[in-house]
């Protein structure tokens, strides 16, 4: 049974996955805790009544976006790659990272339990405390973490160097293409997951150490 609080986004959901983009349920949730991130109980409600104009498919084609990623790491094949690599955040283009309230945090576990790439970790403080750790090198600005921390603990910051995301996906195909053809290409790969290991000997030994 639908709780009454998530009915508005179950709703929203559902309409949403009838339009050309679409908004397949997620079985973890995450497609719910997003909408909740973005839309109030009555914007959802709002924007579920909301139809489209018929337009032709060349015009949708040209303005919507093809794909809505909402990081479910339970059933992304990508996602669970990530989680066998030493650095994850090499092989992405992020624009945010997690950064966390160690005060407010009260080692729950719950963004470890949410979080696709294995960023977050809890460390333990005392006999009796626990403190959630974040991973920059794994964390990849998803934000699961922040939608599902009950205390609010977790938030999203702009990191330092920011990216420009393709215009469209034909500036995406051109962008792909000309690294595939690098001559260098395979190169660049072995050295990301050469450096990846070196680094997570590094902090293992240091964790040992401490």
């Amino acid at each position: 049974m639908i709780p009454a609080d998530d009915r508005p986004y179950r709703n929203l959901q559902k309409h949403l996955n009838r339009q050309p983009i679409g908004f397949p349920p997620s079985r973890t949730g995450a497609d719910i805790r997003l909408l909740k991130h973005i839309f109030s109980p009555d914007e959802a409600r709002l924007a579920a009544c909301l139809s489209h104009i018929p337009e032709t498919l060349d015009i949708i084609y040209s303005r919507e976006i093809d794909f809505l990623c909402s990081c479910c790491g339970c059933c992304c094949s990508m996602l669970s790659l990530q989680k066998e690599l030493p650095l994850p955040l090499d092989f992405w283009d992020a624009n945010f990272q997690a950064v966390l309230d160690t005060e407010t945090c009260v080692g729950c576990g719950t963004c470890v339990k949410k979080c696709p790439t294995n960023a977050m970790t809890l460390k333990t403080v005392d006999e009796k405390r626990s403190k959630a750790v974040i991973n920059r090198h794994r964390c990849i600005g998803c934000g699961h973490c922040v939608t599902s921390c009950p205390v609010n603990a977790v938030t999203l910051m702009p990191r330092k160097h920011q990216v420009q995301p393709p215009k469209n996906r034909d500036e995406l195909n051109t962008i792909l293409l000309k690294e595939k053809q690098h001559m260098l290409a395979p190169v660049k790969v072995i050295g990301k997951l050469a450096k990846g290991i070196a680094v997570t000997r590094d902090l293992r030994l240091l964790q040992n150490s401490e």
